[in-house]
């Protein structure tokens, strides 16, 4: 289990990096920043959340019908059974807080790129909003790859 939850967090962080290293040398880590720069962090933050859905979808989906095998779960029992593993409290506030961090990263995107002077402050806070929510989906996968490889050794 260990294994497995290392292997996600290295694949989350290889993300994290790619994306942060692509904010190095901009303009805006330099003194200035321009309107094109809101764009790209947003456009950035959605290639990330692709790319982290892309990564960790497919090996939780192999895990949950790995799951329905061992416990032999119909069809019909699958959708219930499985439920409390891909839907709970602590994955509700996941999905609330991403959303909320969605909201304010479209909204501070649009308002830099439609400014007639680029604000370099709402773009570093933007840059902040888009780890907080790249760290929110890191946090989320590893949580319910857990809570999966326990119900797989259980």
């Amino acid at each position: 289990m260990k294994f497995a939850v290392a292997i996600v967090f290295w694949g989350l962080a290889t993300i994290w990096l790619a994306v942060s290293a692509a904010a190095q040398g901009t303009p805006a880590a330099t003194g200035g920043c321009a309107k094109q720069e809101f764009e790209a962090v947003v456009e950035g933050a959605a290639g990330a959340l692709r790319d982290l859905n892309a990564r960790n979808a497919p090996g939780f989906q192999d895990k949950l019908r790995l799951l329905r095998d061992r416990r032999k779960w119909s069809a019909e029992e699958f959708m219930d059974k499985a439920a409390p593993f891909v839907q709970d409290e602590r994955i509700a506030g996941y999905d609330q807080r991403s959303t909320d961090l969605l909201s304010k990263l479209n909204t501070m995107g649009e308002a830099g790129a439609a400014s007639d002077t680029p604000d370099c402050r709402l773009l570093e806070d933007l840059r902040g909003t888009m780890k907080s929510l790249i760290d929110t989906q890191i946090e989320k996968w590893a949580y319910m790859f857990g809570k999966i490889e326990r119900g797989l050794v259980n």
